[in-house]
């Protein structure tokens, strides 16, 4: 994609990231800038997703789900596996990375149509709750692996505000002070040059109205 620059002089990028509508806005900088920062960024971004991306199955995340194990992989990828067991220890596995089978059954029961059907959902689900639980990874600096057969991870819950972090940094290194990075999950660098913050739309669940919100 292209970056477009509107009449404000704010230039937006927009794609996707982690198969979500993903946008990054810069304020105050020239074509030139904008292009070279927004360069910098997706390549970031294309970095991360091929650690975290469940949609890409040579990433990192995808290997483990097939082989049960990776070795020596990305420091990256090791501190936001060990991260989220954290967060599952934490929360007593309210927040918990391996209901990825689960996840991946809802989304097959969607496409089937079936969803209305809730006895039929429960025991969908009743039937994989057993391989449900933090417990069964280990982290080691060189490995990431399971203890136990047929567990699959996602770190969908973190990974979009890990990746919107990272790339809100390199922007920073490089100077930026009016930025709004929206990668799924949103970060506002200062607010737009004019000193009006930015204007974000949260969409309102089951209806066509949504709330508009200022950030920065």
């Amino acid at each position: 994609p292209q970056v477009l620059a509107a009449a404000s002089k704010i230039h937006r990028w927009q794609g996707t990231a982690l198969g979500a509508e993903a946008a990054i806005y810069l304020d105050g900088v020239s074509q030139a800038q904008a292009d070279h920062l927004i360069s910098e960024a997706l390549f970031e971004i294309e970095r991360l997703e091929k650690m975290f991306s469940l949609y890409r199955p040579d990433s990192t995340i995808s290997r483990l789900n097939i082989s049960g194990s990776v070795e020596n992989p990305e420091q990256e990828f090791i501190e936001l596996m060990s991260k989220a067991v954290m967060f599952a220890r934490y929360t007593n596995g309210a927040f918990d990375p391996t209901v990825q089978p689960i996840w991946h059954l809802l989304a097959q029961i969607s496409q089937q149509g079936t969803m209305g059907d809730e006895p039929f959902v429960r025991a969908q689900i009743g039937r994989l709750l057993p391989l449900v639980g933090y417990g069964a990874i280990d982290c080691a600096p060189d490995r990431v692996s399971f203890t136990r057969p047929d567990v699959q991870v996602t770190l969908n819950g973190i990974a979009q505000g890990y990746i919107t972090d990272r790339v809100t940094a390199i922007l920073r290194r490089n100077g930026m002070k009016n930025v709004l990075v929206d990668l799924g999950e949103k970060y506002a660098l200062g607010p737009r040059m004019d000193g009006t913050g930015w204007p974000v739309r949260i969409e309102s669940a089951g209806a066509d109205t949504s709330s508009k919100v200022l950030l920065g």
